[in-house]
């Protein structure tokens, strides 16, 4: 969206290709996908402050937690959001608990 001459005028400032190689293999595939991953981690890691990762245990969350954990020569530090009710549906911190045990995570759990 561009202001020009007090009227908002709509312009495209970007245009999506996507071209698949189907003839790749899938393990090339996904070599090159924890490649990228590993590398955007890495490069978001350099901080002068500790860093650290809410882990929800999802996918997304876990394979960042797995990244950084290449990273670094002490534990991540992971934090977990619960409620206090037994039966909700979003308490994710059973699967959260998992991944910080299996990387050994400096695991916090906020309960509200």
């Amino acid at each position: 969206m561009i202001l020009e001459n007090g009227r908002i005028n709509l312009k495209r400032y970007w245009t999506l290709t996507f071209n698949p190689d189907y003839s790749r293999k899938e393990d090339d595939c996904v070599e090159e996908l924890f490649e990228v991953l590993d590398d955007s981690v890495r490069t978001h890691m350099i901080s002068d402050v500790p860093l650290g990762a809410f882990l929800s245990g999802g996918i997304d969350s876990s394979i960042v937690v797995t990244a950084m954990n290449k990273f670094v020569n002490q534990p991540v530090q992971t934090f977990s959001i619960g409620f206090r009710e037994r039966e909700s549906l979003f308490d994710e911190r059973p699967y959260a608990r998992t991944v910080a045990e299996t990387f050994a995570t400096d695991h916090r759990e906020i309960v509200i």
